[in-house]
């Protein structure tokens, strides 16, 4: 009967046990309650079900060696060992002893006090460290990196006389989950609730793509962040050459250099070294490290190379950086019989020899499954206890088979596509047969999947409530298809047609896009107006011959449409410059695009001295400066993009992503105002998917904004063709997933214009259905949305819906007269649910009247520009009841500040 005190109640230790069991908190597997309505009543639900955790009922219980044992005693060849952490397995009595010895002596005494365990490890840890002088110890990962982006931020000030801040990181990479890694961190999932992050000026490249880094560095760099191999990102080694031209270009801008080896090192990569940057060659400035270094306990290392830490003077270092548990004796202690056992040469050949099998078994088992497995990733060379399997089967199915069989294994890469493999570095040739037969076992019991195409948005919140939200928005759907390269500039003149008088400099923005490889495999539609601008022209030309397409080159302020000399030769300037620049073969035809004042000349001069920064701001990451490049009275930038994917798998097929410009002049006929539409799918016949797509109900040729169409406008589709068709996938599917993802791209960037157009507070969406044929569908919708009185009255919140059929019999009336004498009976309108007209009379009273002037107010939408309030329509529905089809058009009301925008538009 010793008695316990908890929380002030006195109990003794049988009546506190059966406490703890009646609050649902008993202390053994003999509990009535499972861990999962344990966890549900207690702990933050952050982590999902599924993959490791989809055994109903599983509590692991206590561990020897590579195994671990679960409360029902069955056991598991570990080969997740705490996500990477678990190096020397589990109940090794070394470590244990240290622990206990150290917890017994001294568990803890703050940074402020010296202990011989946190000295000892340091001297050891930088003694076998290649190139590193001093360390840092803090708790965890993310805490390392943390300290590290303030440390990078540090000697970059030290060294450089401008302050910066500009951090490189890269694709799928990870770097923690606090608000400043998280701004390194890449996968947008986990990235979008955060915004805005802590660091936004954060630029993420593609991952071994070293011309990228080379255009994105710049004096401004203070620090690249990168992983010698990506663990969550997918087990994705860096190349040797990506590796070492980023330490050639930290060195030539004085940028700090980070190598994040929080999974891969201490001996994890395999082939004798303790880390994994030994194998290229390469000294970063900084190098972090956490996981395993204390077999266990938490513990995390921040180390400084002779020429970082010397950036900085000595008493400069003072007060930068601290923390309580940091230097943990009792973790430190751990660290230091893990890495006493990793330096030994004799540890080291085991993990190598381990390794080696290792990396071979799965290589044949990639080879025995190729419906199942798209490849086998590994650190550089061939023998690492480390790997991931890219799968083309549920990855899930993958952990949930390998469990069943005695495994455990985790998911990994940002498609979560990738299973992975990072057992203890004790584990034994014997267990590692045991791991490659239960692979074998699992992937032969699992069925190859049926390719099923899936097209997959970025979903539109309901509401942006903040210019920041909408721009994250639109960051996610700028994504770039592969293959494809983008850069923007911008520069001051004064238009020659304004004077010498004229004071007020204009601002042109210049955009330079570029397939990888120059291609035949573009579409294009033009205005049909009788004026069409210089750009127009060449760019028909092009088509009409049949030229290959090298690059486009965009400028927004001047239109050049008739501009005195013509305007074609002005175009071809600028389009021969971007040629010589992009290096380009003579065959490939750089297509020229322009939008603005109509009639004023290029300044050629200026544009062809901008050109060269376009070119060397080009990276193959977003569109989204080029969408905003390419506006002109827009108050926002859009862009929207697709993905088709595997739906079995999540396996991304390919992508396309679209851009496009326009606020007013907009009436389309067969084509647009300016969009371009990039993807890196290989499809065929491109020029009929975009006609079918531009003429989709509430796409490009069913909007308008004020009945005017433009001298310019424009609409190209270009394929990098980097994502070929899989062999399991019809023609028809291919090319069906294909359509159905432009027509999504198209028809919400029509959606956009329309929303944007100047002055638009309603977006008014007409539904036309029971017609005779689609046209007169179609233009019964644009008769209202074309409607000066109907677009006023909806701007004043009046709902005049006598204005609605005096727009629809004027229409009908002149196109089918017949259809005209029996319209009024026939038809039924509706503004959003309320009946307004039947049965050849109006439907209204005063509380409809109310409601239709609040449904109007609930629909309108703010007039600051900077950002979509909400994607709410003002919806009307006709039917003519006459027929089977019908159409729908978007249009918008029409403003005050619509006359004032274009009464000022060329000052």
């Amino acid at each position: 009967n010793k008695m316990n005190r908890l929380g002030g109640l006195v109990l003794n230790r049988s009546s506190a046990i059966n406490w703890a069991r009646n609050s649902g908190r008993g202390l053994s597997s003999g509990s009535a309650v499972s861990p999962e309505e344990r966890e549900s009543k207690y702990i933050l639900p952050t982590y999902g079900l599924g993959g490791v955790r989809s055994k109903e009922g599983l509590i692991l219980d206590h561990g020897k060696g590579a195994l671990v044992f679960d409360t029902e005693g069955n056991s598991y060849l570990d080969c997740a060992a705490g996500i990477a952490v678990n190096i020397l397995g589990h109940g090794n009595e070394a470590l244990a002893e240290a622990v206990y010895d150290q917890i017994k002596k001294l568990g803890h005494a703050s940074n402020l006090y010296h202990t011989d365990p946190s000295l000892t490890l340091a001297e050891k840890l930088v003694e076998a460290t290649p190139g590193m002088q001093k360390i840092f110890f803090c708790n965890s990962g993310t805490e390392a990196n943390e300290g590290a982006i303030k440390f990078a931020r540090l000697i970059s000030n030290s060294k450089n006389s401008n302050d910066r801040s500009r951090c490189i990181a890269f694709h799928g990479s990870f770097h923690g989950r606090s608000l400043g890694a998280l701004s390194l961190t890449y996968k947008p999932a986990i990235r979008a609730p955060f915004r805005p992050l802590l660091n936004q000026n954060v630029t993420h490249l593609p991952f071994n793509d070293i011309r990228a880094l080379e255009e994105a560095m710049d004096d401004d760099v203070m620090g690249v962040f990168l992983e010698p191999v990506q663990g969550e990102g997918g087990v994705r080694p860096a190349d040797r050459e990506f590796i070492q031209a980023a330490r050639e270009l930290c060195d030539k801008h004085n940028s700090v250099l980070v190598f994040d080896e929080i999974q891969i090192g201490l001996g994890r990569a395999g082939n004798g070294n303790l880390w994994g940057y030994e194998e290229y060659g390469v000294v970063p400035d900084i190098l972090t490290a956490a996981k395993p270094l204390a077999g266990g306990l938490p513990i995390g290392a921040i180390m400084f190379s002779e020429t970082a830490y010397s950036s900085v003077p000595e008493n400069g270092w003072l007060g930068t950086h601290g923390s309580t548990f940091a230097g943990s004796p009792v973790a430190c202690r751990a660290a230091l019989v893990v890495l006493d056992q990793l330096v030994q040469p004799s540890f080291l050949e085991n993990i190598k020899q381990a390794g080696a099998r290792f990396i071979q078994g799965l290589v044949e088992l990639e080879k025995k499954y190729p419906d199942k497995i798209v490849e086998v990733r590994r650190p550089l060379g061939d023998s690492a206890l480390y790997a991931g399997i890219q799968v083309k089967v549920p990855s899930a199915d993958v952990i949930k088979g390998a469990m069943e069989r005695g495994l455990l294994i985790i998911s990994a890469g940002d498609k979560g596509d990738v299973v992975r493999l990072c057992p203890p570095l004790i584990t034994t040739l014997e267990q590692v047969e045991q791991c490659l037969d239960g692979l074998d076992q699992t992937f032969a019991s699992l069925s190859a999947p049926e390719p099923k195409l899936k097209v997959e948005t970025v979903k539109a919140e309901t509401a942006f409530t903040s210019k920041s939200k909408h721009e994250a928005f639109i960051e996610e759907n700028s994504v770039l298809p592969a293959g494809f390269r983008i850069g923007t500039s911008s520069f001051s003149f004064f238009p020659e047609e304004l004077g010498e008088s004229n004071t007020n400099p204009a601002e042109m923005k210049l955009t330079v896009i570029q397939p990888e490889h120059a291609t035949s495999n573009y579409a294009a539609l033009y205005t049909q107006n009788a004026f069409p601008g210089a750009p127009v022209k060449i760019g028909k030309s092009f088509l009409e011959q049949k030229q290959q397409l090298g690059a486009i080159v965009v400028n927004n302020k001047i239109s050049n449409v008739s501009p005195r000399n013509g305007g074609v030769e002005d175009s071809l300037a600028v389009c021969d410059k971007v040629h010589s620049l992009l290096g380009l073969e003579p065959s490939a035809k750089v297509f020229p695009s322009s939008t603005g004042v109509i009639g004023w000349r290029l300044p050629v001069e200026s544009m062809v001295d901008a050109l060269p920064e376009a070119v060397g701001n080009m990276q193959s990451d977003s569109a989204a400066a080029a969408a905003e490049a390419i506006m002109t009275t827009d108050g926002y930038p859009k862009a929207r993009t697709v993905e088709i994917k595997d739906e079995s798998t999540g396996v991304s097929l390919g992508r396309i992503t679209g851009i496009a410009k326009g606020a007013g002049m907009i009436e389309p006929n067969l084509a647009t105002m300016l969009v371009y539409i990039l993807t890196d799918m290989d499809v065929s016949d491109l020029q009929q998917h975009l006609k079918e797509s531009i003429n989709e109900p509430a796409s490009f040729n069913s909007i308008s904004v004020d009945s005017d169409q433009s001298t310019s406008d424009t609409v190209l589709l270009v394929s990098s063709a980097k994502k070929a068709k899989p062999e399991q996938v019809s023609d028809d599917e291919w090319a069906e997933a294909f359509q159905k993802g432009l027509k999504s791209v198209c028809t919400s960037l029509a959606h956009d214009v329309v929303r944007n157009g100047e002055g638009v507070e309603h977006v008014i969406k007409v539904s036309v259905t029971g017609s005779p044929s689609k046209e007169l569908a179609k233009g019964a919708g644009k008769a209202v949305i074309n409607s000066p009185l109907c677009k006023t009255a909806i701007a004043g919140n009046d709902p005049n819906v006598g204005r609605l059929i005096m727009a629809i019999g004027d229409y009908i009336g002149e196109k089918d007269p017949k259809l005209a004498k029996s319209l009024p009976q026939l038809v039924k309108i509706y503004v959003g649910n309320e009946v307004v007209f039947a049965n050849g009379e109006f439907d209204l009273d005063g509380e409809k009247e109310a409601k239709l002037t609040q449904y109007m107010l609930d629909t309108k939408q703010s007039l600051d520009g900077h950002y979509p309030p909400h994607e709410q329509t003002l919806d009307i529905t006709i039917d003519l009841g006459s027929g089977n089809h019908e159409s729908v058009v978007l249009g918008s009301d029409l403003t005050n500040q619509y006359v004032d925008v274009n009464a000022g538009y060329r000052s």
